[in-house]
């Protein structure tokens, strides 16, 4: 289930396949129907420990008539090297509740070796004794039909029962029958229903062999929607999880969207209670937060009901807010200092449910300035710059920074001039540029809200390099800036502005590119086009891309495939060779939960080293090896970042960078930028 673009042209090919007049025939055609159960086929790709797995189980236990199927994969990639026990006790667990466990093969859209893939379902077979296999990134265009149909029969020979494809997207009729069921659909959003019926070819084959995967829903679709649904597949799967990686945790309305599949259910009740309320206190507002109820009672839920009181308990019969369709709520209008309390109820087409847990909380106005900046440190970067890097406030006084003011001293503090009055952005980095060469520059850092700018950071100092650069190699960096966002629409643009490549002899211009969704088609400086040194897009995309000898200052404009968010950073250098500037490369990617690192092997010396991580924003990085340019945290989408050594003879060098929490999935890409000495 990875997110590559390959997926997205093949699925192209296949519509215009299928729009084009059939040359094969079609196999077993027969009408669908819409009267068996459908059922729920959960991506779970969490370990076994993690309660994910208690909560299918019990839930299949309240619903023991909807068929489900659990998708496991322990390496992230398959059965993994060896038998882990963990996993063969939970599965046991799950079949033992009646649930069908499938194990993950990747076939790498047809052109993994079958003695690959059959091996892997061996393994799954004879260590974890599931009941069949689901065959990711199922090839859809013309010629592959026998290596699933074969792959499928190697399956059913070792004694398993089902087997599952996955193109994601929309397969040719050929396809069909080659294995049990065909994932059709598995994106963000939730597939039309005119999608769907012509997806599986307007019902000439029984439902029983078509699936759907949906991500990023961010509420329960309606009961209509999950019934018309149900008439076109067997299974399907909706959350609202997202990221990188939405199938490490189970939808928020798991349990109601298996109920809502349950057509053996004969009597309806109100829901249950809505739990988990919680009450966050703003400028004259309170900001409610609740979890769904553990039960519909048969029935979908239609909205929430908000009521509040001024004492614990005294909340009013008449609710403040009806209909409420999401799990939010922002109340108004408050007085602050004043305590107000809430309870949630939710509503179905039987009734309302009981109370929810009370929350309660007080409105203050913001009338704080932020905490102190933490952290600061300042580096050179070469004999006219020093990079400055700090963490932001622990407390934003109630109101979101808006930037930093930068100080600095050139006498120990003893007196002080503002350089940057304020940054603009909520960025932890700035390049100090045009200084003096030899010289020891002392710094702090003050952060700004709408209220006002914090007390002073800690100090730091920095001496710049003596003149001609760094004093191992006679590239230097004139030049380092990044930004970050995200980009919902096309034209998929976002720009780095304003962005100064310097004077000096023999300059190269690199742009670092990390990503969650999706690769960059293109990179230009004031309009003229960058040439792609590298690219890794396996879990997450980093790239880094160069202009030789580029002028002025210009914006650095980068267009995305896709949407996404993304960490931009460009690197100013001189004294770099103009026939080879950047004669190594290398690029490295996990395959389970880790700390970035990547090797580069240099050819000359002297030259500099740059590695660009790209890991999901779940998860920090701190603590590089090399020298930090920038660290930017996206949460719940990416982090990115680029660090930089000068490598003094051609050696195998590595630099890494420790993620929080043990790391996740990730890309790394490195580069050897080759100066113009011997």
């Amino acid at each position: 289930m990875k997110e590559q673009l390959n997926r997205i042209i093949a699925g192209l090919i296949a519509l215009l396949v299928i729009s084009s007049p059939m040359l094969v025939a079609m196999p077993h055609a027969a009408f669908a129907s819409s009267s068996s159960q459908t059922g729920i086929m959960i991506p779970l790709y969490t370990y076994p420990t993690d309660s994910s797995w208690t909560t299918v189980i019990n839930v299949k236990n309240a619903h023991p008539n909807v068929p489900m199927i659990v998708i496991a994969d322990v390496s992230g990639s398959g059965a993994g090297t060896s038998i882990d026990s963990n996993f063969l006790q939970g599965i046991n667990n799950l079949k033992a509740a009646g649930i069908t466990v499938l194990g993950y093969d990747d076939t790498a859209y047809g052109s993994r070796a079958v003695s690959q893939v059959e091996t892997e379902a061996s393994n799954w077979y004879n260590w974890y004794h599931v009941n069949g296999i689901f065959f990711d990134e199922m090839n859809n265009v013309p010629g592959g039909e026998s290596y699933y149909s074969n792959l499928s029969s190697y399956v059913k020979s070792l004694g398993m029962t089902m087997t599952v494809g996955n193109p994601g997207t929309t397969t040719l009729t050929s396809y069909v029958g080659t294995v049990d069921n065909i994932v059709i659909y598995e994106s963000t959003g939730l597939p039309s229903l005119s999608l769907l019926l012509s997806s599986v070819f307007n019902g000439i084959y029984a439902k029983s062999d078509f699936s759907f995967i949906s991500y990023s829903v961010s509420s329960m679709p309606s009961s209509s929607y999950l019934s018309s649904a149900s008439n076109d597949v067997e299974y399907l799967y909706i959350t609202n999880a997202g990221g990188s990686n939405p199938y490490d945790v189970l939808p928020s309305y798991f349990s109601t969207e298996v109920a809502d599949l349950d057509t053996g259910s004969t009597t309806s009740t109100s829901p249950s209670a809505p739990t988990g309320l919680t009450a966050a206190a703003g400028n004259a507002q309170i900001s409610l937060s609740w979890t769904v109820p553990s039960s519909n009672g048969g029935s979908a839920i239609t909205g929430y009901n908000v009521y509040r009181g001024t004492t614990s308990g005294g909340e009013n019969t008449t609710p403040i807010a009806t209909g409420v369709t999401t799990t939010t709520y922002t109340d108004t209008g408050l007085i602050n200092g004043q305590a107000y309390y809430y309870t949630v109820k939710a509503v179905n087409a039987i009734g309302v449910s009981s109370n929810s847990n009370e929350a309660s909380a007080i409105p203050v106005a913001s009338t704080a300035v932020p905490s102190t900046p933490t952290g600061l440190s300042a580096t050179a970067a070469s004999s006219s710059q020093i990079n400055l890097s700090w963490t932001a406030p622990s407390n934003n006084g109630g109101s979101a920074i808006t930037g930093y003011e930068i100080q600095r001293s050139t006498n120990g503090g003893s007196t002080w001039s503002t350089i940057v009055p304020n940054t603009g952005t909520t960025g932890t980095i700035y390049s100090d540029t045009g200084l003096s060469s030899s010289t020891t520059y002392t710094y702090q850092v003050s952060a700004i809200n709408s209220v006002g700018t914090s007390s002073p950071s800690n100090t730091a100092s920095a001496t710049t390099n003596s003149s001609g650069g760094s004093t191992s190699s006679s590239i230097v960096l004139n030049n380092v800036q990044s930004t970050s966002g995200t980009i919902s629409g096309s034209p998929y643009k976002i720009s780095l502005s304003n962005f100064n490549v310097g004077t000096s002899i023999d300059r190269l211009l690199v742009v670092g590119v990390s990503a969650d969704n999706s690769n960059v088609a293109s990179v230009t400086f004031g309009g003229i086009s960058l040439t792609k040194a590298v690219s890794s897009f396996n879990n997450n995309d980093a790239e880094f891309w160069y202009l030789k000898n580029p002028t002025g200052t210009g914006n650095v404009v980068v267009t995305m495939s896709g949407s996404t968010s993304a960490v931009i950073g460009a690197y100013a250098f001189s004294g770099v060779n103009q026939t080879q500037p950047i004669p190594a490369h290398v690029v490295k990617h996990n395959t389970s939960a880790s700390s970035p690192a990547i090797s580069i092997t240099t050819k000359y010396p002297n030259d500099w080293v740059l590695d660009l991580p790209s890991i999901y924003g779940g998860v920090t990085l701190g603590s590089p090896s090399c020298t930090q340019e920038w660290n930017v945290n996206m949460p719940n989408a990416i982090t990115g970042a680029s660090s930089t050594s000068v490598v003094s003879s051609p050696t195998a060098y590595t630099c890494n960078w420790i993620a929080s929490g043990g790391g996740d999935l990730w890309d790394d890409a490195a580069i050897e930028v080759r100066t113009i000495s011997p």
